[in-house]
């Protein structure tokens, strides 16, 4: 089988790459995948936001196409998938305030994450509501979660899920990366615990919005909190 490969834009290393990416008000995401070899063209539709499901998509329909699969029917088949649960997980609305749950727990997966939210909803305010996980990781990765909200109007730090580990007298806190995140986004706050993240939010998210809650641990109490009258 020969590789083939692809990108976000054109390029002479890549077979294949991604043009014309738009997301439309029904909430839908389109794109175009052009051939560098002939310039031909195959429409997708999808219903995930975000230019990293445009490039997953892009690569399942290759994957498929390496087996016979015509690019056409992939595209056709990925219009109909609706994603999975906790991964961008649209919960509800209430007073113009949108809630979604989403289980990127890694600085890139929130990164992709909120930029997506920014391209979905480009007249809201984005709003991350951030779980750290583990201790250990958020003081390893904590150079990469200071950088990884730039597409977000307001990030609220909730209390460290501990998960396995116990926290280390004098190790990382919330409240350490708090401020490690404000040194590059200016709007951000340490919100606690559940019940204070969500009288925290309720009293500083203004409609019209979108608040995504990111979490590998019990954060979506949060969703389920702002969502109740």
């Amino acid at each position: 089988v020969t590789p083939i490969s692809y990108s976000r834009a054109k390029s002479a290393e890549a077979d294949w790459h991604i043009d014309e990416l738009r997301a439309t008000p029904d909430g839908l995401t389109h794109f175009e995948a052009v051939s560098l070899a002939n310039n031909a063209r195959v429409a997708f539709t999808l219903r995930v936001p975000g230019e990293h499901n445009a490039l997953n998509a892009l690569a399942a329909a290759l994957a498929a196409a390496q087996v016979g699969v015509p690019l056409a029917d992939s595209a056709a088949a990925l219009a109909t998938f609706e994603s999975t649960g906790r991964r961008f997980e649209v919960r509800g609305e209430r007073g113009g305030v949108l809630v979604v749950d989403d289980y990127g727990h890694h600085p890139s997966a929130i990164k992709v994450t909120l930029e997506a939210a920014k391209m979905r909803y480009p007249d809201r305010a984005i709003w991350a509501v951030w779980q750290p996980h583990t201790f250990s990781r958020t003081q390893a990765l904590l150079d990469d979660y200071a950088r990884c909200f730039g597409a977000a109007d307001g990030v609220a730090v909730m209390d460290i899920y501990a998960s396995r580990e116990q926290a280390v007298p004098g190790g990382i806190t919330a409240q350490a990366a708090v401020d490690a995140i404000s040194a590059h986004h200016r709007n951000v706050q340490h919100t606690g615990n559940i019940e204070q993240t969500i009288a925290a939010l309720r009293e500083t998210v203004t409609a019209p919005a979108v608040v995504v809650v990111f979490s590998a641990g019990d954060a979506p109490a949060v969703s389920t909190g702002l969502l109740q009258p």
